[in-house]
Formats: structure tokens, sequence, C-alpha cells
């Protein structure tokens, strides 16, 4: 039989670790090892090995529901109140509003305009002629 070398390219066995699975035994003989290490371990190790555990274990859990209060606690989705688009912002934020462009802030959970200085914002009123009745 011809060495690997004198093979073509396609015959060349090659392996990534996507062979046959491992036996039954190898994994038991695995957890064996664990186990027994552990035992030899003082109780005071193996304490603080199982909550450094517990821990990574439970920071991401504990980390995505503090994020998920954060969101509801601060999102605000309200209409603008120039074309009555809705829009959602971040509290304290400055935003955009996607349907007439205008800037907006979230203040108290709700949208305001933003007017630079000197600019006064009034609003139109209709008023009805008493002389024509």
């Amino acid at each position: 039989m011809a060495s690997w070398k004198q093979q073509p390219l396609e015959e060349v066995p090659v392996n990534f670790g996507a062979g046959p699975s491992p036996s039954p035994w190898r994994s038991l003989a695995t957890i064996a090892v664990i186990v027994l290490v552990l035992s030899v371990l003082p109780n005071w190790l193996r304490d603080a090995l199982f909550g450094l555990v517990g821990l990574l274990i439970l920071l991401p859990i504990l980390g995505i529901l503090g994020l998920r209060w954060w969101i509801n606690r601060n999102l605000i989705n309200a209409p603008c109140p120039v074309c009555g688009t809705p829009v959602s912002g971040i509290g304290q934020s400055t935003l955009q509003c996607p349907g007439c462009g205008e800037v907006l802030q979230v203040k108290d959970r709700q949208l305001v305009r933003v007017t630079p200085p000197g600019t006064l914002d009034v609003q139109a009123v209709e008023v009805q002629d008493l002389d024509e009745d």
C-alpha cells in the first residue's frame, strides 16, 4: 500500500474531529474523573466552584431580565405632536420623526418639539366672526 504522500489529494484521509461519536464509557469515565477530583477537594473550594458555576449560569439570566425591565420603564411610544406618526424613543433622548422629520425630545414620558432659542411656538385657533350671523 502506498503512503499518504503518494496518494492523490482527493484520497488523503482528513479528520477534523467530526468522526464517530465517543462511546458512552468515555463519557462515564469523564464524569467519574470529575466526581473523583471534586471529592478530594476541600469543602470550601468545592463550594466556591459550585457557586462560581451557579453565578455563571444566573448572571446572564438576571442581566436579560434587568435589561427588559429598564427598556419597559424607559421606552416611550407616542404619536408625533406635529404629524401624528407613531414614534418610539428612550426617555430623555432627542430623536427625529420618521414621518415629518421634526426633531423631538422625550420629556416627562411625552414627545415635545425641539425649537431653537428665540422661536415662538404658537397654536392657531379658528375664530368665528360674530358679525356674519
